[in-house]
């Protein structure tokens, strides 16, 4: 027997649809707040960083985002992460794609170290789920290295190479005998 949804679960469900209308229609303002109304009842029954929010979170940090509203669109990815994190490992993709809008609104906001620190986690993620050659990680890899070059003054194949010796150089140490 299946249960019928609770009322406030339907007005729910119908806030976030018309939320999703209005982000097809670019109706930012909108959809932020049909997503609020929705999140807001969520929360009611629900601990504010319960894995159920992350999608309402995530989606308003992206309506932030279209609106070049970085601080707010940072405000609901990190929050985003945290219901994640609670429900997740932290090797999951769910926690890489949050950290990847974290490092974009970092970078927007001019926290470029803070950014780059959040595109390598997204890329150790990706990496481990999917290997280096998936897009997943090829993204993640190349927004830290487009910073990481912007950072170093140096260009994305000299960053690039620089890695890689690095890392060769790590690996050959480490098979040493002491």
């Amino acid at each position: 027997m299946s249960r019928q949804p609770h009322k406030e679960e339907e007005q729910i469900e119908a806030l976030i649809a018309n939320a999703n209308h209005y982000r097809i229609e670019k109706k930012w303002d909108q959809a932020i707040a049909s997503y609020q109304k929705a999140l807001r009842l969520k929360m009611i029954d629900l601990d504010p960083r319960h894995p159920d929010h992350a999608f309402i979170l995530n989606d308003l940090g992206r309506c932030f985002e279209e609106k070049k509203d970085w601080g707010n669109a940072l405000d609901f990815h990190e929050r985003c992460l945290a219901a994640r994190s609670e429900a997740l490992h932290d090797d999951m993709p769910q926690i890489a794609r949050s950290r990847m809008r974290i490092g974009v609104c970092l970078e927007m906001l001019h926290r470029k170290e803070a950014a780059l620190d959040q595109y390598n986690q997204a890329f150790a993620i990706y990496e481990f789920r999917f290997g280096i050659e998936h897009e997943n990680s090829q993204a993640a890899l190349g927004s830290f290295l487009k910073l990481g070059a912007e950072l170093e003054g140096c260009t994305v194949e000299e960053l690039w190479k620089k890695l890689k010796e690095h890392t060769e150089g790590k690996a050959s140490s480490e098979q040493s005998p002491s």
